[in-house]
């Protein structure tokens, strides 16, 4: 890393050497996000001579091992998740933590991903509003670039989004979905609509050439989101269904690639993506399960990446970037939606998708014969990779105007 060194066409680029601050749930065994740090470190490797990172992660991030530029990892969520300590003593120790290395950044980025969310309550948005006041207070400048926003049921939630916003010299959106929730906020007009950051990276994923079409029988990918599956309430039946979908896959004759986008990463006290899909697979008659195949995915395991997703001919899951990938490698997708990033893509590509409320099996396998008959449109593919670009581009400009280049 850096990988693909494409010149953006941007103003003329400072010559200082900058440190970034790179927020996101980074570390933490997952696919997507470790994906989206990948390509942020190498989006501003195309901008920014000889910068410098500091990590937001949890835990290891293997990706890292050998990079080619300065990166620090801060372990900040270790001290966050650390159930020993108080809520109090957390919080402090986390904002001290986040003071001691803002010290030496110029910029704090949030890299992509659903940074912006209250599944729970509005907490997670209120600490985002902490880091940034004290990232501004310390002079750093804030950038979101390519951000998911998930639905915000409460008026305080759209507060706080709207004050991170104002702090913010770029805030850049990957999808209509998140675009909204920010004009619910009163904020729309400050913010910029873009793309998912991955797709940056789909020369680099593809190779060079066209990409092959799948041959023979078909083979369906499938991508689950555990805490689906684990519901109190929901989860047995979601579960069921999903078995029910594997099981008339497979009586077709077809194969199943069983693909764990969030894997065990250190201290995971949780039944992560590999768990929950080997059980899925146990569940099925002992006929068919020479027809499944296991994989788990890592960003660090580019290569398997690529013949995971050349090899099916449609992925169906609850896997945001799962979709994003199969987008890349020309393969239709079915969402089966756990939020609205999930429809805001199906919807950009005209795919089938389900929502997890109205879930069945006969909907699902449906929206699977639909989607493989369907093809992933070339132009609309190379306008998102445009848009994604974008991200950067409007982190140039920033840079040029507060860092100008020397004469």
């Amino acid at each position: 890393m850096p990988g693909d060194q494409r010149q953006l066409h941007s103003p003329q680029l400072p010559q200082k050497s900058l440190t970034f601050f790179l927020s996101g749930y980074y570390g933490q065994g997952n696919l997507g996000d470790d994906l989206l740090l990948r390509a942020t470190i190498e989006g501003i490797c195309r901008i920014s001579p000889a910068p410098r990172f500091v990590i937001r992660n949890e835990g290891d991030v293997a990706l890292l091992k050998g990079a080619a530029v300065p990166v620090e990892l801060t372990g900040i969520d270790r001290i966050a998740s650390d159930q020993t300590k108080s809520k109090v003593r957390r919080l402090v120790s986390t904002l001290a933590a986040y003071r001691r290395h803002l010290r030496q950044c110029d910029w704090f980025v949030f890299g992509g991903g659903t940074v912006f969310h209250e599944r729970s309550s509005v907490v997670p948005l209120a600490m985002t509003l902490l880091v940034c006041l004290l990232a501004r207070l310390m002079g750093v400048r804030i950038v979101a670039l390519g951000v998911g926003v998930a639905t915000l049921r409460s008026a305080m939630g759209r507060f706080l989004l709207r004050y991170i916003i104002s702090l913010s010299d770029v805030f850049a959106v990957r999808d209509a979905a998140a675009l909204a929730e920010c004009t619910r906020a009163w904020a729309g007009h400050r913010v910029m609509l873009t793309s998912d950051l991955v797709f940056t990276m789909a020369g680099g994923l593809r190779g060079p050439g066209e990409v092959s079409s799948s041959m023979g029988v078909p083979v369906v990918g499938i991508s689950v989101y555990s805490p689906a599956l684990l519901h109190p309430e929901t989860g047995d039946r979601i579960s069921a269904v999903m078995r029910d979908v594997l099981e008339t896959v497979l009586v077709r004759g077809w194969q199943v690639v069983l693909m764990a986008f969030h894997h065990s990463h250190e201290d995971s006290k949780t039944r992560l993506d590999h768990s929950a899909l080997k059980q899925l697979g146990d569940d099925v008659s002992p006929e068919y399960r020479n027809q499944i195949r296991h994989v788990v995915l890592d960003a660090a395991n580019m290569t398997e990446i690529f013949d995971v997703f050349s090899e099916i001919s449609v992925h169906c899951g609850m896997r945001f970037h799962g979709h994003v990938l199969s987008a890349i490698f020309e393969r239709p997708f079915v969402g089966v939606a756990v939020d609205n990033k999930i429809d805001a893509i199906c919807g950009l590509f005209e795919m089938p998708v389900v929502n997890l409320d109205k879930i069945s099996a006969d909907a699902v396998v449906n929206a699977i014969d639909q989607a493989i008959a369907s093809r992933i449109d070339p132009a609309l593919l190379a306008k998102c990779e445009e848009a994604a670009e974008a991200n950067f581009s409007l982190l140039a400009a920033r840079l040029a105007v507060l860092q100008p280049a020397r004469p």
